[in-house]
């Protein structure tokens, strides 16, 4: 349960619902304290846990934030943004070109209209069969993205060492289990096959990845390419940014998935690397609790150590600086500061 003093700024319904005409909505909370702390905890970012708990907080109407719909996951996650931290995304960007640093800012809000989960809702005609599709759940999603990471990790490793060609036969094997685990996932994603000859309809699983997986590449292409264009609707467009140093155009994918965000970035970086931004991950939380208890002290008990967890960064703000005005007033009158 929120505490008193937390209330929803935004109220959303979820993009499975605006497809399927249903008038639902969600409280959406910003983000507090304890969220930024999660998203900085190596452990529940690497197995999605993070991502989850966020969306446990921040949307409480949801039982089980694993079986949300995957297609779901991204308007969710903007939203919980926009109510946490207002429209505007900034960020800096390395150009890989020039190694420039520069800003960037997005405005998200602008972009949210453009995201749907309608594609899922129509059908694939193929020459001898119509196939009907629905979105996976976040577990599989993620579950998957976990998987897809270790090995990638893996084979990024194999790369690394002084003689690869001599771990090719694994390097095979990690590839032959990456193509049967992305098959499987797209598979799951399909809800019926029916036959045109016989107008059978097949809705069996293990009948349907069976099928998938003995089908030919031409019809597996298109069936992916079709899932493929059904998740991109459901995601923010790239953004397209212009380096201010070599005037490079270069296109970034949008994706708001705070463990998805940190695979990608710890996925080709050397163990040292690795260790030295789990140490930064690890200084930002030591200094979020310092404010933390910083304002617990000054506001006398007020607010337990409890309480303050739940603060949002507003909040915070809006503290700190009752106490920096006061222990300036403070001063300006000699008065002691205990």
């Amino acid at each position: 349960m929120k505490p008193h003093f937390c209330r929803p700024v935004l109220y959303i319904s979820t993009l499975l619902e605006q497809a399927s005409n249903v008038d639902n909505n969600h409280d959406v909370y910003p983000m507090t304290a304890l969220d930024e702390i999660t998203l900085r905890t190596p452990d529940a970012l690497l197995n999605g846990l993070a991502t989850r708990q966020v969306i446990s907080n921040c949307l409480p109407d949801f039982e089980d934030k694993y079986e949300l719909y995957a297609c779901d996951i991204q308007h969710i996650l903007i939203s919980i943004r926009i109510a946490t931290s207002g429209n505007i995304i900034e960020f800096e960007f390395k150009c890989p070109e020039c190694a420039s640093i520069d800003s960037y800012e997005i405005n998200i809000q602008k972009n949210l209209p453009l995201l749907s989960a309608k594609k899922w809702f129509t059908h694939l005609e193929m020459p001898d069969f119509v196939l009907t599709f629905y979105p996976h759940s976040y577990r599989i999603q993620n579950d998957f993205a976990l998987l897809k990471f270790k090995i990638d990790r893996q084979l990024f490793q194999l790369s690394k060492l002084p003689n690869p060609e001599e771990y090719t036969g694994i390097a095979i094997q990690l590839v032959e289990t990456k193509t049967k685990l992305t098959l499987k996932y797209y598979s799951d994603a399909i809800q019926s096959i029916t036959m045109k000859q016989n107008d059978i309809k097949v809705m069996n699983r293990t009948h349907i990845n069976e099928w998938f997986q003995q089908a030919d590449t031409s019809q597996q292409n298109q069936i992916i390419a079709f899932i493929d264009e059904a998740i991109k609707e459901t995601y923010l467009p790239n953004f397209n940014l212009t380096c201010d140093s070599c005037k490079k155009n270069i296109e970034i994918p949008m994706d708001m998935d705070f463990s998805k965000q940190f695979r990608d970035n710890i996925m080709f970086l050397s163990e040292e690397e690795i260790l030295e931004s789990l140490e930064k991950m690890g200084k930002q939380i030591t200094a979020i609790r310092e404010d933390l208890m910083k304002s617990v002290w000054f506001m006398r008990g007020s607010i337990s150590y409890g309480d303050s967890l739940f603060l949002t960064n507003n909040d915070r703000k809006i503290i700190n600086k009752i106490v920096e005005d006061n222990m300036e007033a403070s001063k300006k009158m000699g008065m002691p500061i205990f």
